[in-house]
């Protein structure tokens, strides 16, 4: 199981946001997944009220820090670059990294 996610949240405007999603679907994730430094990736997108933009998730697992080190030093760069060539202005992206402190499964709870 990894302990590690590398989470980034994208806001991304209406009229390009169908091309966004097939662009991940269909190259983005596997692209990044083809780097070698993540175990698995999950897509998501957030639910939210708003008319002009649509809001989307990706969380990519890793086992060791030393991971994402390289992937940022040896391939985010290109990715970015890529994402911003096609969408230009069109969103923006927070980041954030996650790491695992525990866990617990439904089966696992006691009743009081």
């Amino acid at each position: 199981m990894s302990k590690f996610v590398y989470k980034v949240r994208c806001l991304v405007e209406q009229d390009v946001a169908e091309k966004w999603v097939r662009f991940f679907l269909d190259k983005h994730l596997a692209d990044v997944m083809n780097t070698g430094y993540f175990t698995k990736c999950k897509f998501f997108e957030i639910q939210t009220n708003s008319k002009l933009t649509r809001t989307f998730c990706s969380e990519y697992y890793y086992e060791k820090e030393e991971d994402l080190e390289a992937y940022n030093q040896n391939s985010a760069s290109s990715l970015k670059t890529e994402t911003k060539d096609l969408f230009g202005d069109k969103f923006s992206c927070q980041r954030e990294l996650l790491v695992q402190i525990g866990a617990i499964k439904r089966a696992e709870l006691t009743s009081v």
